[in-house]
């Protein structure tokens, strides 16, 4: 089974998200997959403005789903 992901910049304040982006990589596995988005998530949050995560209340979104084949 292959996992694709998906990772999205959200603001709980206003309770929206942008559109998720899907990251290039396939996966072998759900843990590789889940492990990935933290990492990046981790990533996102250290380049953003502190004062704009702070007031907009900035977070990451992910979602790991199973690859269908065509």
């Amino acid at each position: 089974m292959k996992f694709l992901l998906y990772i999205s910049l959200c603001s709980v304040a206003s309770n929206t998200c942008l559109d998720p982006i899907k990251h290039e990589e396939v996966f072998n596995d759900w843990n590789t997959c889940v492990v990935t988005a933290l990492d990046i998530s981790k990533k996102v949050m250290k380049v953003l403005d502190l004062e704009d995560i702070n007031n907009f209340k900035l977070s990451t979104q992910y979602s790991c789903e199973e690859e269908h084949e065509v």
